[in-house]
């Protein structure tokens, strides 16, 4: 038993987490301008991040985003992969591709934008055994269709899962 307790405490004194911020969870599509979601990293190491995109379908499931489709984004961003140096803070530039193509949609669209950090080590930098927390964000952007007035009433259910429902 002291064995174990022994391993978990070491364990816990050799680990770090890793953690980014952005500075946005949900962000509203702005007409005819590019959008942008600041992505920070507080820490005093360099991190890898990779952004994912992907679209909440009306059934509640998630699509990702492959590169063999992408004709058929409607949103792209600038860098898909980067570092970000300790202390430090990137702009991530989100570019409405409906919008730029004038293209007219018949329902709103939430696409989820994910940032995904990796481990990231220079060459010269130490290799000792340690466990890295890594933690991500996914942030949302809304593309509202074009409508002017929202009409309709929202239900909200509370149970073990939050329910809206919009009729």
């Amino acid at each position: 038993m002291m064995r174990i307790i022994f391993f978990l405490m070491s364990l816990l004194a050799s680990s770090m987490a890793h953690a980014i911020n952005v500075d946005k969870m949900v962000l509203v599509a702005s007409d005819g301008q590019i959008d942008h979601i600041t992505v920070m990293n507080p820490d005093t190491f360099p991190v890898f991040v990779r952004v994912e995109l992907s679209e909440l379908l009306s059934s509640g499931e998630e699509q990702v985003f492959n590169e063999q489709d992408f004709k058929h984004w409607p949103v792209f961003v600038d860098n898909d992969e980067l570092i970000i140096d300790p202390n430090s803070r990137i702009k991530i530039s989100i570019n409405n591709l409906t919008h730029m193509l004038g293209n007219i949609q018949d329902k709103d669209r939430i696409i989820g934008i994910s940032f995904i950090p990796e481990s990231y080590q220079a060459n010269n930098q130490s290799t000792k055994a340690s466990l890295n927390i890594l933690m991500g964000f996914k942030a949302w952007y809304v593309m509202p269709h074009g409508k002017d007035i929202v009409s309709g009433h929202a239900d909200v259910i509370k149970n073990k899962k939050a329910t809206i429902n919009i009729n």
